[in-house]
């Protein structure tokens, strides 16, 4: 497919990614009408800008609705410094740190990351689908949908709820991603930038 998709607060993600994800729901191909219920916008593809490889990068930015219409947008920038790397690893860092939710703190690395995108946009389908409030069997298993905490308590989800964990992960995340962007803009970068007052609680 020539597309992309934002979903969940989260880009980019595939239309094959949501698709294998929801499938236990819809099939092996669920129709994209069913995408948009759920705020999986189709997201196409833009031609990545002209720059000076000994000078710049080209990152992809978030994308942009024109016309109706959402498109990938590409941001030229200068290639960062030693400054800017130990700014992006602190940001890095306070990402994988975790995230509370309704008061309780979960993890956050890699592969947390994945399972609470994933879980959120299947929780987004069973939504969609009729899922009840209350419903802990949304999921299609047999047992209860929980999720591990931190300290290794079990937090019971029906779907909104696991919607809105995955929606409240995506927005740390992001806010953390802003903090870093604002620290870098400063000049100088502030010497003390890995202090907490830079960077969201």
């Amino acid at each position: 497919m020539n597309y992309r998709l934002r979903a969940n607060g989260r880009y980019p993600l595939t239309a094959e990614d949501i698709r294998e994800t929801a499938s236990a729901l819809f099939g092996a191909t669920p129709p994209l009408d069913v995408l948009e219920k759920v705020g999986a916008d189709i997201v196409q593809p833009t031609t990545m800008p002209g720059f000076d490889l000994l000078t710049e990068v080209v990152i992809e930015g978030p994308p942009k609705k024109t016309d109706g219409v959402w498109r990938q947008t590409w941001i030229v920038t200068t290639k960062p410094g030693p400054e800017s790397r130990d700014i992006n690893a602190e940001r890095d860092r306070r990402i994988r740190a975790g995230f509370t939710f309704e008061g309780v703190a979960f993890d956050y690395d890699d592969a947390s990351q994945k399972r609470i995108t994933g879980a959120a946009t299947l929780a987004g389908f069973a939504v969609a689908a009729g899922s009840l409030p209350g419903d802990l069997r949304w999921h299609g298993g047999t047992s209860d949908f929980v999720w591990i905490a931190r300290d290794n308590t079990l937090v019971p989800m029906d779907a909104r709820k696991c919607f809105a964990f995955g929606e409240a992960a995506a927005a740390q995340e992001s806010a953390i991603i802003f903090a870093a962007k604002a620290i870098k803009e400063t000049s100088p970068a502030p010497s003390d930038f890995a202090h907490d007052r830079y960077w969201p609680s």
